[in-house]
């Protein structure tokens, strides 16, 4: 990596595991071996085997270089919309990420809640977003034809920055409330043919 040649601000994961987020502030003065090392110690995780994930099983392991939108160290608001049908059913929001300020919260596409902080387990007021319709419809763009995807969705000033899609987000195992679970389950129309 030509580590000059890259944003003020960056961020560092691979692209065959999840969880795994190394951001970098240049003017901190990295010490670039030590962001290598962390880099080839992701390379060497064989994250099908922790987790069983099929999508990481044959991938070639690759690190993502990506530009840092936030200001100064916190993240942008970020939205998760877990789609059924193309439809998002559920939404986290996930707020001042890298910050001692980070907070999450579960809410419906009508911005009632669902759930506490899903990290911290306490109880979080978020703000419904001014432009939730646009991230809303953004998110059915990008959930059209799956029975199921998450669709993530960086909200910036002035633009909507797509992150990410997972079909299996936190291994399938990251949702805490059994609650949350069943009615995710009912509404899930697998085809079992």
């Amino acid at each position: 990596i030509n580590f000059e040649s890259l944003p003020n601000n960056f961020v560092l994961k691979p692209n065959h595991a999840f969880g795994l987020v190394q951001v970098v502030y240049k003017n901190q003065e990295p010490k670039w071996e030590e962001v290598v090392q962390i880099c080839n110690d992701w390379l060497k995780i064989d994250f099908y085997k922790k987790k069983r994930e099929w999508q990481y099983k044959n991938i070639r392991r690759q690190i993502i270089v990506e530009e840092f939108l936030g200001k100064g160290q916190a993240a942008p608001s970020e939205y998760k919309f877990h789609c059924f049908d193309g439809e998002p059913k559920l939404i986290l929001a996930v707020l001042d990420r890298f910050t001692p300020q980070h907070r999450e919260g579960w809410f419906d596409p009508d911005w009632r809640s669902r759930g506490q902080d899903s990290q911290q387990q306490r109880s979080v007021d978020i703000p419904r977003p001014d432009r939730i319709n646009e991230l809303l419809e953004a998110a059915r763009q990008f959930a059209a034809g799956f029975d199921y995807i998450r669709v993530d969705l960086y909200l910036l000033p002035k633009r909507i920055v797509f992150g990410e899609l997972t079909v299996s987000p936190g291994a399938g195992i990251s949702l805490r409330s059994a609650e949350l679970q069943k009615s995710l389950g009912a509404i899930w129309n697998l085809n079992t043919e």
